[in-house]
C-alpha cells in the first residue's frame, strides 16, 4: 500500500470515528440532558464527565485529520488552502470550550474569552470547508454537489437562527439539528472524495487522456508543414 492509500485509509477511519463519537456523546451524562435539536455539538465539551469532554476533543482532531487529507488530494491550490484553513480551525476548537447555548447574548470581548475563540475557530472551520467544496465543484460528483448544497443551506439557516435568537435574547432553537446536518453532509462529501462508495482507495475523479488515431495524427502532421 502506497503512502497516499494509507492517508486515505486513515481519513476513512477518522470519519467513521467522528460519527461513532457523536452518536455516543448523546448517551453519556450531560449529553443526555442536552436536546440535540437545539444544543451545539461543542457543548459536550462542557460535560461533567471527563471522558465525554475528551471524547468530543478527539472528534475535533479526527475532523481536522479528514480536512488535511482532503486538502492533500485537492485539485487546485486554492481548494487545498481552504481545506487546510478548515483543519486549522478544527484543531483550534480542541483548545477552547464553547459558551453554552442558554440564551445569553454572544459578546466578543477583548481580551477574547475561550468561548469567543471557539466561535471564531468554528467560523473558520465551516467557512474553509465550504470554500474548498465550492472550489472543487467542477470535479465533484452529483452526490458531492448534493452534500455541498445541503451544507450551504443548513449553514445559512443556522446563521439566520443565531441572528434571530440574539435579537430576541433567547437560546438558538434548532441550532443543534442544523449544525449536525452540516457536519454529516460535509463528512459525506469527504467520504465520497475518498472513493469509499466504490470500495477502493482510488480517486473517484480520474483523468482519461485523449485517444490518438492515425488519421488525426496524419492531419496534424500535414498542418505542421515539411520538416526542416
Amino acid at each position: 500500500m502506497d503512502a497516499e492509500a494509507r492517508w486515505r485509509r486513515l481519513a476513512k477511519v477518522a470519519a467513521l470515528a467522528v460519527i461513532l463519537i457523536l452518536v455516543a456523546e448523546h448517551f453519556l451524562p450531560h449529553g443526555v440532558d442536552l436536546n440535540p435539536v437545539d444544543h451545539w455539538l461543542s457543548e459536550y465539551a462542557l460535560s461533567r464527565l471527563a471522558f465525554a469532554r475528551w471524547l468530543i476533543r478527539v472528534a475535533f482532531a479526527a475532523l481536522a485529520t479528514v480536512a488535511v487529507v482532503v486538502a492533500q488530494s485537492a485539485k487546485s491550490r486554492l481548494s487545498r488552502w481552504a481545506f487546510l484553513t478548515s483543519a486549522a480551525g478544527l484543531a483550534s476548537m480542541i483548545l477552547f470550550d464553547t459558551d453554552p447555548n442558554d440564551g445569553r447574548p454572544i459578546r466578543f470581548l477583548w481580551p477574547p474569552t475561550a468561548g469567543n475563540l471557539h466561535q471564531i475557530a468554528l467560523y473558520v472551520a465551516i467557512g474553509g470547508a465550504l470554500s474548498g467544496m465550492v472550489l472543487a465543484w467542477r470535479n465533484a460528483s452529483a452526490l458531492q454537489r448534493l452534500c455541498l448544497s445541503v451544507s450551504a443551506v443548513a449553514t445559512a439557516v443556522q446563521v439566520c437562527l443565531v441572528a434571530v435568537s440574539q435579537a430576541c435574547h433567547e437560546m438558538t432553537h434548532f441550532g443543534g439539528i442544523t449544525e449536525r446536518l452540516v457536519v454529516l453532509a460535509m463528512l459525506a462529501w469527504a467520504i465520497l472524495e475518498f472513493g469509499v462508495y466504490n470500495g477502493s482507495c482510488e480517486e473517484p475523479h480520474t483523468f482519461s487522456p485523449p485517444r490518438w488515431s492515425w488519421p488525426g495524427a496524419i492531419r496534424q502532421r500535414r498542418r505542421m508543414g515539411p520538416l526542416r
